[in-house]
């Protein structure tokens, strides 16, 4: 039985990729004026998602919930990776100083301002949420640790919608700085974010 699903989730995971690659190349070539290829895997999701949960098959879904250790390890060093691979290195190095200062210095100083804020408004602002099993609201607050975690989340800037609205052969020089600060923010997010939780581990 668990070959069988284990088979099953493979042949989904397949047509998911093959999908998204067949409608993200159709995207490139003929310049849809709306739509974009991260819609497109966000739509993928939610049909998928919904076939599983209604078809029934709970060993399924447990099967398909997302790993944080297997997209950390083997999704995003490919995608990462790529990405260096395909950029234009000459435009990157020639802007690599204000690369480094809005990639590295500027995640590091968010990471500080969000974390410093949060704990100061933790320690001031009593928070609370709300229990539906009890159905009563109770006093909510998070530690130091867990505040770091959730600031190194947050200072990880998503560069696609800009990207995308930029033409390299108009501004090469702002796509390439959008482009490398990118890159540069999400390696510096996830050093961030793994070096908190090893500290919390």
């Amino acid at each position: 039985m668990s070959s069988l699903i284990f088979s099953i989730e493979a042949i989904i995971i397949f047509l998911m990729f093959m999908a998204y690659i067949f409608t993200g190349t159709w995207i490139e070539t003929h310049k849809p004026v709306v739509g974009h290829e991260a819609g497109i895997v966000i739509l993928l999701g939610v049909l998928v998602s919904g076939i599983v949960s209604s078809s029934g098959h709970g060993d399924l879904g447990k099967l398909l919930t997302f790993d944080p250790n297997f997209f950390f390890y083997f999704c995003l060093p490919p995608i990462i990776f790529a990405s260096g691979y395909n950029m234009r290195r000459k435009r990157f190095f020639e802007n690599i100083g204000y690369i480094l200062l809005f990639g590295l210095l500027g995640t590091i100083i968010i990471f500080v301002i969000f974390s410093s804020l949060s704990i100061g408004f933790m320690s001031i602002i009593p928070m609370w949420k709300y229990d539906i099993e009890k159905e009563n609201w109770e006093p909510f607050s998070l530690d130091v640790m867990e505040i770091l975690l959730v600031s190194s989340l947050l200072c990880s800037s998503d560069v696609l919608a800009a990207i995308s609205m930029i033409k390299y052969e108009e501004q090469p020089r702002l796509f390439s700085l959008i482009f490398g600060e990118g890159i540069t923010n999400d390696a510096v997010a996830i050093i961030l974010f793994n070096t908190v939780e090893e500290f919390i581990g």
